[in-house]
């Protein structure tokens, strides 16, 4: 990964959790990509050619909802200094799983044709703390394509999908064979 060229990913985790800024890190550099990757104007800003890094830094700091920090700002700065802004969910993803290795915590993300009920959603996380010996961190999304069922994404990307279109594809599959 290039971009590990200019970050020392463990050096920025350790300093994050030293200053009490891991979760404010995370949560900025997830919110960030997202908005990276989904807004035009965003993108458009973090990527003009007639703006600093330093100013670029200076207008992110006034979105909504982002939390300034000195680690984050100093990330947000070298990969707008290095052209490396593209790789902002390639650095949150690498910065968010050392973070959670090192509380011994791990992010499963569920997808559900509708919303999870708070019994359910402690069941899982319960059955699955179980399993790896490790706190979940329980990322809940609504899925609307779906029509039932349940889909879990562990980190490393393996997905236990039980989902209702999956079953049923499945199904099909079965039954070409037989034919």
């Amino acid at each position: 990964m290039t971009v590990a060229i200019q970050l020392d990913f463990d050096a920025i985790c350790d300093q994050a959790q030293r200053n009490g800024e891991s979760e404010a890190l995370a949560e900025n550099l997830f919110s960030l990509a997202l908005l990276f990757q989904k807004n035009e104007e965003v993108r458009s800003l973090l990527t003009h050619k007639n703006l600093s890094p330093k100013e670029k830094v200076t207008i992110i700091k006034e979105i909504p909802g982002l939390k300034s920090s000195p680690i984050f700002d100093e990330v947000l700065f070298l990969l707008l200094e290095n052209n490396k802004i593209n790789t902002l969910q390639i650095v949150y993803d690498k910065i968010s799983s050392l973070l959670n290795e090192k509380q011994n915590k791990m992010v499963v993300h569920v997808e559900t044709a509708i919303p999870l009920s708070t019994e359910f959603s402690k069941k899982i996380s319960d059955q699955l703390s179980d399993i790896f010996k490790k706190q979940i961190i329980l990322k809940a999304f609504v899925n609307t394509d779906l029509i039932a069922g349940i889909s879990v994404k562990l980190p490393g990307g393996k997905v236990y999908d039980y989902s209702y279109e999956r079953l049923l594809s499945d199904f099909k599959h079965y039954l070409r064979e037989r034919n």
